[in-house]
């Protein structure tokens, strides 16, 4: 799909979106204490899902630029938060073991989302739905991260298990 994006638009897109992970990391800056992380992550991952998906069905310019900003703070929002709930959920015993080990695995997402995304891109290259497909896999990602954040415990102000 051709949403008619120039050079000089591009580039005040990418300028724009991301001071969203700026905004968004200062913002969880005062509010990673003072909420549940359990419930402040899964409602970061529920916002980043329906920007994406508001991208992927309506990409036109304007609201390219606005939920691509949102997208990009509601993802540098969630990450911070994640690192501390992550830390939270293991007992002290196997913390950093098991913290190194989930965050491992989540740097294997981020070293091949960028292939999972082209290839789904050219499978619907011939049925001009790339762009979309594309975006539904990445907000499908966001998905995922607010199912299983669901099955977490609340562990903000609680004591860490031994």
């Amino acid at each position: 799909m051709r949403i008619g994006i120039n050079l000089k638009n591009s580039i005040l897109l990418v300028g724009l979106s991301s001071l969203g992970f700026v905004i968004g990391s200062f913002i969880s800056i005062f509010v990673a204490d003072r909420f549940e992380r359990k419930w402040t992550c899964a409602i970061a991952a529920c916002l980043w899902t329906i920007c994406l998906l508001l991208i992927a069905f309506f990409p036109n310019r304007s609201l390219i630029y606005i939920f691509g900003f949102l997208a990009n703070c509601s993802a540098s929002f969630l990450v911070p938060l994640m690192y501390i709930f992550t830390g939270e959920t293991f007992p002290t015993r196997f913390r950093a073991t098991a913290v190194s080990i989930t965050d491992g695995f989540g740097h294997l997402g981020g070293a091949f989302c960028g292939q999972v995304t082209f290839f789904i891109y050219f499978l619907f290259h011939n049925s001009q739905q790339s762009f979309t497909a594309a975006f539904v896999e990445i907000a499908f990602t966001g998905f995922i991260a607010l199912v299983m954040l669901l099955f977490g415990k609340k562990r903000t102000g609680k004591k860490l298990s031994q």
